[in-house]
């Protein structure tokens, strides 16, 4: 399956309430999407072929950290890579000398989110309101070079 992420659009509201109802049982209302939106604060995956939006994830930005406020794949794409493909695209915002830390705070009752964080390289720890995942930049791997030899050399 390919998938284009990019930012959500005004109109596309309506899709990431219906994925956020199909995926939780308490799911975010417009009110509670609209100022990331209007912030283009929200990361949506769209299939290629249909276009359709099978993912999305909602962020904060500070300082010194990225925190996935919200993230929800409709239950047809899921582990398909496109949860991967968010955060992936999210821990990019992270830089050794500026946001060192990607973060999402997860209730200890969603087990699924725990073991998908944990499969994308966060380490997990108590916390009064849940269980906080924190992804550094010094947990990563460094950046491979890759030297290419030009054709017909």
């Amino acid at each position: 399956m390919s998938i284009s992420l990019r930012y959500c659009l005004d109109y596309e509201l309506r899709d990431l309430i219906r994925i956020e109802r199909l995926c939780f049982a308490e799911p975010w209302t417009r009110r509670e999407f609209q100022p990331f939106i209007e912030r283009s604060r929200v990361l949506v995956a769209e299939c290629n072929a249909t276009l359709d939006i099978l993912g999305f994830a909602a962020y904060e930005v500070s300082r010194g950290e990225v925190r996935i406020v919200n993230m929800a794949v409709e239950p047809v794409a899921q582990r398909r890579g496109v949860g991967l493909a968010l955060v992936n695209r999210l821990k990019d915002k992270l830089c050794p000398w500026k946001r060192r830390v990607l973060t999402a705070l997860v209730p200890e009752t969603n087990l699924a989110a725990h073991l998908f964080l944990r499969s994308c390289g966060f380490r997990g720890s108590v916390d009064p309101n849940g269980y906080l995942f924190r992804f550094d930049v010094a947990d990563a791997p460094p950046p491979t070079l890759r030297l290419y030899k030009p054709s017909g050399a």
